[in-house]
């Protein structure tokens, strides 16, 4: 299976899996991208591995450049979305 310019977009609920069908893709070639949150980091996390954490500010500042690709906020009012450049790198 070609892999080259194909993406797919993981959306689902906390606990529903999402991390283990992107882990199965990667095994099949797929590459993984960090997206942004102004969620805050959890105990067992590291900046720039799942997530890149920043600011509401900063996330605020993004959208304003027009930084994102894709971004959305949750009930809880935690932004999360994906850049540009972090869309094009998995390519």
């Amino acid at each position: 299976m070609e892999i080259k310019d194909k993406r797919i977009i993981i959306i689902g609920y906390s606990a529903s899996g999402k991390d283990y069908l992107a882990d199965q893709l990667i095994r099949k070639g797929f590459r993984k991208s960090t997206s942004y949150t102004t969620r805050p980091i959890r105990i067992n996390e590291t900046n720039g591995e799942v997530y890149n954490f920043v600011s509401m500010d900063v996330f605020q500042e993004m959208i304003n450049n027009n930084n994102f690709y894709e971004y959305e906020c949750f009930l809880n009012n935690w932004y999360y979305g994906s850049t540009i450049e972090e869309w094009n790198r998995c390519n």
